[in-house]
């Protein structure tokens, strides 16, 4: 259940149940050193019963909209097959086609998709790939079930490109450089919020809400580039060192192109450890990733009906503080016969960042206020093996 924070109106009333039953083969053929095969099949069943009271709200927009009952039972179910071909073309060239096909009941859709990589060694330390491939998935079935038009959309795909750089710099030590580019098409949108994403719409309002109308006219993109450096634990130290710069954009249907919440820009990691003994480990991690887009509110707006209420004029034009945080950790182990006890002491945020999460309307002074993520806070452990 969820209610509203300013006079405690139930907004979602939800008692559901989800049932999924997996079943998944997969076989390998080596015919010889230079030719595999792999094949098989998988089966999905869902059993769904959707018990849902939405009440009349009022959405981020400011737009009202009606109250939903859906008392629903959605039992359905998706079978696929693959193969794929490891073909040895040259000693230093690999070549991999391969192929899936889908059926999803729910709406009568077969999807086929294709995907291929190449792998070319250019010596026995330095290596190069290359692949594409196409994927579908399905909308959410919390989507799916509000509306039985809701079958005839069409399942969201993606083209999907990687170049990759691969090269062991030490026994070590490997360096590996990706750069690709994926194109997204068919996302369902409301033709009521024409410039807003939907499938982000679990990240601005925490949960997917009732729609009465939906498109499969979204468009979106992401590409980038991602560097890492990995040294494994070959004497005391291991570590990780990972920097990626991305760009992520959607077009609504009114043929605009903007940020989606996701595109951070930059991100950057370190991770390390020091093991002087089989006794005692020190490790940390620092994390770095740049403010992601948000919409801000129209404060007059929000003022006037207590409630938060972007500015449509704004979509994801601005965004938040970076984001930054060190973590630090403190491992003894104590051997025994047959079993291990592991203590550790670690203290996230070690330098106490103010790091902010999102923005939100608050309902009670009637005004715009941060939310904040954690500060410092350490955390003390004790771990028995056996």
């Amino acid at each position: 259940k969820f209610y509203q924070t300013r006079d405690g109106k139930l907004l979602l009333d939800n008692n559901s149940s989800e049932q999924e039953f997996k079943f998944r083969n997969s076989n390998h053929w080596i015919v010889n050193n230079g030719l595999k095969f792999e094949f098989g099949f998988d089966i999905k069943n869902t059993l769904n019963n959707y018990n849902h009271f939405y009440n009349e709200y009022q959405d981020l927009l400011g737009q009202k909209t009606p109250s939903l009952v859906m008392n629903s039972k959605l039992n359905t179910f998706k079978a696929g097959v693959f193969a794929n071909m490891n073909l040895e073309v040259l000693p230093n060239l690999t070549f991999v086609p391969g192929v899936r096909a889908d059926y999803y009941e729910y709406n009568k859709t077969t999807n086929v998709s294709p995907r291929l990589s190449l792998t070319y060694a250019l010596d026995e330390l330095t290596s190069l790939t290359a692949s594409f491939g196409m994927f579908y998935q399905n909308i959410p079935f919390v989507i799916a079930a509000q509306n039985d038009n809701f079958k005839n959309l069409k399942n969201p795909k993606s083209y999907q490109y990687i170049l990759g750089f691969n090269h062991l710099l030490t026994e070590s030590t490997k360096l590996t450089v990706e750069v690709y580019n994926k194109d997204y098409f068919d996302f369902p949108m409301d033709p009521s919020q024409p410039n807003h994403f939907l499938f982000d719409q679990a990240v601005t309002e925490n949960l997917f809400l009732v729609h009465s109308s939906l498109l499969s006219g979204g468009e979106a993109n992401s590409k980038g580039i991602e560097i890492t450096l990995q040294k494994k634990l070959a004497k005391d130290f291991y570590g990780l060192i990972a920097g990626s710069y991305s760009k992520a954009t959607y077009k609504g249907l009114d043929n605009v192109w903007r940020d989606r919440v996701y595109d951070n820009r930059f991100n950057f990691a370190v991770e390390g450890g020091y093991k002087p003994n089989n006794d005692w480990e020190f490790s940390l991690r620092w994390l770095y990733a740049g403010g992601a887009p948000f919409t801000p509110f129209d404060e007059a707006a929000s003022r006037a009906s207590f409630k938060g209420v972007l500015d449509e004029t704004k979509v994801n034009s601005q965004r938040l503080p970076d984001f930054h945080s060190l973590n630090i950790r403190a491992d003894k182990r104590f051997h025994f016969e047959k079993t291990t006890m592991i203590i550790y002491l670690s203290i996230w945020n070690a330098y106490a960042r103010e790091n902010i999460a999102a923005y939100s309307w608050n309902e009670i002074d009637n005004q715009p206020d941060k939310e904040k993520m954690w500060g410092l806070l350490p955390v003390f452990g004790i771990e028995y093996e056996f």
